[in-house]
């Protein structure tokens, strides 16, 4: 890991708005869009909400795909019940909610947005057993979101090899720490790069050698942040 980048909000799962499925586990039996090539997240998150609302992957019918986009088509052409929803203003969900309204189904389904800070630690341990890092978000009425409901929010990170240079990284976390005003006009899920999103002092990825550096220079690292990259690389050792 280099830094940490924004955090993406998602319901997890997304329906048609007549489709008359109101919950999580009124998904069993249906036709769920399951696989996803190339994005693990989306289906460990999917997996997670079947598992905490009582379903797992048996009990509904798995329709494979290669990719978000083509399972939200799927959707759209009514060849899938469920689909990872991505985020509202995502373009393939803003094109397809226009063509067939759409909705997300709320994460829990015995837990109203009201009740978000009495979600039990062990809901949200199993939640971290499949996608660490993740945390529990209100989520507004907006687009296809119906009304406010409880989502998923992670962050994304920028990855690379253990094998790139230590200077190299150095030199792209400086880059970004240093600018990242310049960068934040130019996409808008860059308005949120700033020095205190980059730093996660709970990595659930261990950083590259480069970018400890740089943050230890800049009197940022801690000594919880080294407790959790020594646990990390032991784990992948």
């Amino acid at each position: 890991m280099i830094v940490r980048g924004n955090n993406i909000i998602t319901p997890g799962f997304a329906v048609r708005n007549d489709s008359g499925i109101k919950k999580v586990a009124d998904l069993k039996g249906k036709r769920v869009a399951y696989g996803y090539a190339g994005s693990l997240i989306a289906q460990q998150i999917l997996t997670a909400l079947l598992d905490i609302n009582g379903l797992s992957w048996d009990d509904v019918k798995k329709v494979p795909v290669t990719d978000i986009l083509s399972a939200v088509k799927m959707l759209q052409d009514n060849q899938v019940d469920a689909v990872f929803g991505l985020t509202p203003h995502t373009p393939v969900m803003l094109e397809v909610n226009n063509s067939v309204p759409l909705k997300g189904l709320n994460a829990l389904d015995q837990y109203t947005p009201d009740q978000i800070n009495s979600i039990p630690q062990s809901i949200t341990d199993k939640l971290h057993s499949y996608v660490p890092g993740t945390e529990w978000s209100l989520m507004k009425k907006d687009e296809y979101i119906r009304q406010d409901q409880i989502a998923i929010n992670y962050a994304t990170l920028l990855l690379t090899s253990t094998h790139l240079s230590d200077d190299t990284v150095y030199s792209i976390t400086q880059t970004l720490w240093n600018n990242y005003k310049d960068l934040q006009p130019i996409h808008d899920w860059l308005k949120s790069w700033d020095p205190q999103q980059m730093f996660d002092p709970n990595p659930v990825i261990p950083y590259h050698p480069g970018a400890v550096k740089f943050f230890k220079d800049q009197g940022v690292w801690t000594d919880q942040a080294q407790k959790v990259q020594d646990e990390l690389l032991k784990s992948v050792q």
